[in-house]
């Protein structure tokens, strides 16, 4: 029953997450902030 939970949860956020994978990354402040030390 936990794991069918878990499963649940899960999936529930991962449709809350925003799709990144066409994102460009250069133009992205995290990532410039990282190279810039």
């Amino acid at each position: 029953m936990y794991i069918r939970i878990s499963a649940v949860i899960t999936l529930i956020a991962l449709k809350l997450l925003k799709d990144r994978s066409r994102s460009d990354i250069t133009k992205d402040e995290t990532y410039e902030r990282g190279i810039s030390h």
